[in-house]
């Protein structure tokens, strides 16, 4: 909409010195337009105002003074209605994100104690999965601030990654949306390890094993032996006659590849640990140099490039520092 594009234009040109001013006459008409107009298409662009406002002016007094509990809530019950739009959804999810970098401890807490319950009482895959992407853009934009939380975080999204990947996929395609789910959790899971590094630590060994396992998570592959390539022929047939052909619609790289962010979160988050970093991933991550999605592969040789980065650094200042020999 050309107002919305407008008044974000505005917002972006505004001097500090007009911040109070800006949240005087532009946060009451944003978040009416969010909690009371009747059209979807003007709260998904009041949303997106809201987003642009909170990134600009969002440390400003006002925002101190105002009622952080409402806005919070506002936003959270616009994931509700099934019959709105993703990119609405998108955007809501962004813009709790941005609200949360400025939420007081209170209203932080709050906030996350509303969407662990909401994860838990989630009805549906689609349902907790917009929970768990709201928990980790949340974790993105505050950073340490979530520490306390992760005692209640880190065990229900281990439980949800183990209880999606366990046992095999259906050919129908159901699991593509546990893909995703598990997705978003492991995508939390890396900005734990970059930023709450020290909570993290009670859940480290169970998210080492769950990465371990999931860098190579590919229930669709088969290897080329005589049997398989009998079998492969065999799901040819079924291809001829009107079936999906699984390769096209596997979505489960996107596990592998965010399995292997959080792997490269740990090495850069946890210097202390990167020995047993080392000897727990750097064979197997030397196996999946055949990964079969090209983008994946290319991220696990960044992986790698990256722990041999950091086993130079290390052993340079084990020298450095008349620490022996490096790892």
């Amino acid at each position: 909409d050309i107002n919305s594009t407008c008044l974000k234009g505005l917002l972006s040109e505004l001097p500090s010195s007009c911040s109070t001013l800006a949240c005087q006459n532009v946060l009451p008409k944003m978040l009416h337009g969010i909690t009371s107009h009747p059209l979807v298409e003007v709260k998904e662009e009041c949303t997106d105002v809201f987003h642009d406002f909170l990134k600009r002016f969002g440390d400003n007094r006002v925002m101190q003074w105002s009622d952080q509990e409402n806005m919070a809530t506002s936003l959270l019950n616009l994931l509700k209605p099934k019959q709105y739009k993703s990119s609405l959804r998108k955007k809501v999810i962004a813009c709790v994100g941005a609200l949360s970098a400025v939420l007081a401890d209170r209203q932080l807490d709050s906030l996350m104690r509303t969407l662990l319950a909401d994860v838990r009482a989630a009805a549906t895959k689609a349902e907790k999965q917009k929970y768990i992407q709201c928990i980790g853009t949340v974790s993105r934009n505050v950073g340490f601030r979530i520490g306390q939380h992760l005692k209640e975080i880190a065990p229900l999204f281990l439980q949800i990654v183990n209880q999606a990947t366990e046992g095999d996929v259906s050919m129908d395609g159901e699991n593509e949306q546990d893909h995703e789910v598990v997705e978003n959790c492991l995508n939390a899971f890396e900005s734990f390890v970059l930023r709450c590094s020290k909570e993290i630590a009670p859940h480290l060994d169970e998210l080492c094993t769950v990465t371990l396992s999931l860098i190579a998570y590919d229930p669709n592959f088969y290897d080329s032996g005589d049997a398989d390539n009998a079998m492969d022929e065999g799901f040819d047939e079924f291809d001829d006659d009107g079936l999906v052909d699984s390769d096209d619609d596997d979505n489960s790289w996107k596990v592998r590849r965010a399995a292997l962010k959080v792997l490269a979160a740990m090495v850069r988050g946890l210097p202390d640990k990167l020995e047993d970093i080392y000897e727990t991933f750097a064979g197997p991550l030397i196996a999946r140099f055949q990964e079969r999605e090209e983008s994946v592969r290319l991220d696990v040789f960044s992986t790698f490039g990256e722990m041999a980065r950091s086993a130079v650094v290390k052993g340079q200042g084990a020298l450095a520092g008349g620490g022996g020999e490096p790892a």
